[in-house]
């Protein structure tokens, strides 16, 4: 404690003695001395420090909040204006209740921006998520990266800057505005799981999520260096070639530098821990994760991106709402992603009965303990000292029947 309240002292003691000439003037003195006079004579050091420090955190809160701003204003016009007049979106943005417009929604000061996109065939929606540092605030970040360092499970899931995007089909398919609209009759051929991962990024992208846990990786002469096939079956790899040749071929090679995967999947990116929760989450969808994306050049590579990914929804739907003999999703292929989920649901349903049984265990064991400290509360001296030893011939009788067992 000395340690740290000698050096806190010898602070104070310093701030004051910047003053000691004008505490030691008399009072006659300091009333002689006009207003002008009194704030030349007085050492402004210590409150012009205090006011440069508290400057500088509004000046850099300031241009953190902005700077955020200004990349997440940049993004989002660009991509709200692509997914209304590109893709043909009846509604990208949010409307306040004034009536009023806007690109997106911001959280946590500025640290998340979301926008939105509905209102077309083959797609139920389409959600951006953009997560920058707290530029604003630059002690918590470096704080924040300590403790990512020592104590990963403390920190944010999410804490690094980048920007995801998930497609969610709906099953329907309308040629054009005139033309009727037909639907599928369930969406359990979108029930699987394939990607392509940046190899810099497998194991961590494994970690987060618990989709790609369950994959298996591969390489291909179809992709390029830099990444690699992440699919429950190898079968499924093959899905990206019939359906998105333009993007292994001329997409994928210059998005290496920011794009970490993308996949089509079904299930959570958090392991469920019930058959309640495993119902629950299942979601078809495809996610596109990207790292920080500011630049016009990567922009447009996002917006390809996304392009091609509703291409194959908009395909895939087709196919199947019409039963085209071309469809690559057939009942056979997907028979192995039906006993995955199978298998799965199966593991969580052990670990919960495993827990169910656990916990009996305790309370039976913690109603046996209430019930035995409630019979020594009512029993004497004497009654408590035969139960006693016969808990102990008890214990002892067990020790000698295990000795024997294992002789």
């Amino acid at each position: 404690m000395s340690g740290i309240l000698g050096p806190l002292s010898r602070g104070l003691d310093a701030i004051t003695a910047l003053n000691d000439h004008y505490y030691k003037l008399s009072i006659d003195e300091q009333k002689a001395m006009s207003l002008m006079q009194r704030i030349q004579y007085y050492n402004w050091t210590f409150e012009t420090i205090c006011v440069l420090i508290f400057a500088s955190i509004y000046l850099v809160f300031e241009f953190g909040v902005k700077y955020n701003t200004k990349r997440a204003d940049k993004l989002f016009e660009a991509l709200n204006w692509f997914f209304l007049d590109g893709l043909k979106f009846a509604r990208a943005g949010f409307s306040h209740k004034d009536g009023s417009k806007t690109r997106y929604v911001k959280e946590q000061n500025g640290r998340w921006f979301t926008t939105f996109a509905t209102g077309r065939s083959s797609i139920e929606s389409i959600v951006v998520k953009a997560h920058y540092f707290a530029w604003f605030n630059p002690l918590a970040m470096i704080m924040e990266r300590v403790l990512a360092q020592f104590f990963p499970k403390l920190v944010e899931r999410d804490a690094g800057e980048h920007v995801k995007v998930v497609i969610r089909p709906n099953g329907t398919w309308c040629k054009d505005e005139n033309s009727p609209v037909s639907a599928m009759d369930d969406m359990s051929k979108f029930k699987f799981i394939t990607s392509i991962v940046h190899k810099s990024h497998m194991t961590i992208s494994r970690e987060k999520n618990y989709f790609l846990s369950l994959t298996h990786t591969a390489e291909s002469d179809l992709l390029p260096r830099e990444y690699v096939f992440m699919s429950e079956n190898n079968q499924l790899n093959q899905f990206f070639s019939v359906y998105a040749g333009r993007l292994l071929s001329d997409v994928l090679p210059k998005c290496a530098h920011f794009l970490q995967f993308i996949a089509f999947t079904d299930l959570p990116e958090e392991r469920p821990v019930t058959d309640k929760l495993w119902e629950s989450t299942q979601s078809p969808r495809c996610v596109i994760h990207c790292s920080s994306i500011s630049r016009d050049s990567d922009i447009e590579l996002l917006k390809e991106l996304v392009s091609i990914m509703v291409e194959v929804y908009d395909t895939v739907t087709r196919e199947i709402v019409n039963k085209e003999s071309s469809v690559f999703l057939t009942q056979d292929l997907l028979k192995r992603s039906v006993q995955l989920r199978k298998t799965e649901l199966a593991k969580i349903i052990r670990i919960m009965e495993q827990v169910e049984r656990e916990m009996a265990m305790e309370k039976k064991a913690e109603e046996e303990r209430k019930k035995r400290q409630e019979q020594r509360n009512t029993l004497g001296s004497d009654q408590l000292s035969k139960m006693d030893q016969k808990m102990k011939e008890k214990r002892e009788r067990r020790r000698k029947n295990k000795m024997a067992g294992r002789m």
